[in-house]
This record gives structure tokens, sequence and C-alpha cells, in this order.
């Protein structure tokens, strides 16, 4: 029996062969940059597998890409996510892989990527990762788009408790979305070098029940490391759940993290 969710189908990279252009935001904070031509048009039906970095400079900032179609000057927005980095000295190129491929978009289709960030600096080069005619059912279709909670905004915080490994209070992420989704991940800033775990709870204030952790270590900043920390599977919600975050961490600095969703909206997996 052949297993569905697997692909034979080779992932392809764009641009092939070649330095990745410049994707870069504006001057202003949340403010896009603009649309940048990945692929001039998709070879067969397409599934967006992810985002590379090429060189980049950036330091201490949450980050949003758009994934854009359409011909130039006209380009529309279909997916949206957000990472934080706190420094790009001495980064090796990161690579972000999407829990599962999304698409479809349709053969002959010019796909764009454009970035804006919290404090409007930076700069950035970047390209696509893909598949086209994808032979697995494991992908978002086109009506199914990636999303986040406090897109275009600060990020919500959580203050961590000063005893070691010691869960902080809940902070809510969203009082519920309005129809099903499946959360793909959290993007949360880095503060002081320590390990640290989220859990990602639902349910009404004071009666949270962990749904799923995520774990990470934060490293020096000059390391640059981004973290959205991805789920391995989307974990679809019903609609208008509430989700809320708490953490705890080996250290016992109190300095607040950030943390925001990565979600599928709406999705198809419940």
């Amino acid at each position: 029996m052949t297993d569905t969710r697997t692909t034979s189908t080779a992932m392809k990279v764009a641009p092939a062969g070649a330095n990745p252009p410049s994707v870069n935001p504006t001057a202003s904070a949340w403010t896009y940059g603009s649309w940048v031509e990945i692929i001039a048009a998709t070879s067969a039906p397409t599934a967006i597998a992810g985002i590379f970095l090429g060189a980049s400079t950036f330091s201490s900032m949450p980050m949003e890409w758009q994934i854009g179609v359409g011909p130039a000057a006209s380009e529309v927005a279909i997916h949206t996510w957000r990472t934080f980095g706190p420094s790009s000295a001495g980064i090796a190129a990161p690579i972000y892989l999407f829990p599962v491929p999304v698409g479809a978009i349709a053969a002959g289709t010019r796909v764009s990527l454009r970035v804006r960030t919290a404090g409007g600096s930076g700069t950035f080069s970047a390209g696509l990762l893909y598949y086209t005619s994808f032979d697995s059912v494991h992908y978002a279709d086109d009506a199914e788009v990636i999303a986040g909670t406090q897109i275009g905004s600060a990020l919500v915080t959580v203050t961590p408790s000063s005893s070691a490994w010691a869960d902080s209070a809940w902070v809510e992420l969203t009082s519920g979305i309005g129809n099903e989704i499946s959360l793909l991940g959290l993007t949360a800033t880095a503060s002081a070098v320590a390990d640290v775990e989220f859990d990602l709870g639902t349910g009404s204030a004071s009666a949270e029940v962990v749904r799923t952790t995520v774990r990470s270590p934060v490293l020096a900043g000059g390391s640059g490391l981004l973290r959205t920390l991805w789920l391995p599977a989307p974990m679809p919600l019903p609609a208008n759940t509430r989700v809320a975050a708490r953490m705890r961490k080996s250290g016992t600095s109190t300095t607040a993290h950030g943390a925001s969703l990565v979600y599928l909206d709406p999705t198809g997996l419940l």
C-alpha cells in the first residue's frame, strides 16, 4: 500500500545556481518593501516548501515575509509568516522548511517575495524551496494560507519566572479564530542565553490545558539564531479556540520574551 503522505517529487530551489535576489523592507516599521520576483512562471502546479536566506544583515528584530502571486504591480499576498533574528553576525544562511508544503499555485503563475521588519531596518536576500506536480496529499491547498497572530505589530509579551524551570503565567495569543485553523508553530524572541520551553494551551483563562510543547536553546546574539519553532506536523483546532502560551527556562533572568502563533487559515485537516 502506498502512503500518499510521502513523496518522490524532487524539491527545487529558485533561483537555482545563482545568488538569491535582494528582498528588503522599507525604512518604516512594519511597512513592506517592494515585491521581488522569485519565479517568473511556474512550470506546473506548485507547492511552496519553504524559504532560504542568502547574505542578510539584521539585529534583534521580528520580521515578516509574504509570498505573492500575480503580474508585477498586481501581486496578491497568499502567505504571511514571521520569525525573529537576534543578529546575522556569523550566521550560516538559514532555511525555513514549513511543516507542510503550501499551495497549490497554478501553472504559469509568477511568484514573488516581500518582507517587513519591526524596526524598518535590515537587508536581506532570499529565495524559495518548492515542489512542482507534488505527488502527495501532505500539503495545504490554495484555500489554506499561512497566517499568524500579532501580524504587523509587536509580539505578545511573556515574562519568565525568576526561578529556573518554573512556569510563567499564561498569556493569551488569540481569543479564537472564527474558523478552523491548524497550528504550525510559534515565533518567539530571544533574550539571555538559556534553554527555553514554551507550552501552547487551549481553554479559558486560568483553566488552560497544555496541547503541545516546543523547545529551543537561546544562543548568544552573535550566533544569529532565528526562532520560528515549527511543529513537526500541523495541529488542527476547532473554530473559536482560545490559545495561550507560557514559558520556562534554564536561567533566572526575567527579561520578557515575545511570542505569536503561526497557523494555516482555514484548515482542511479537521
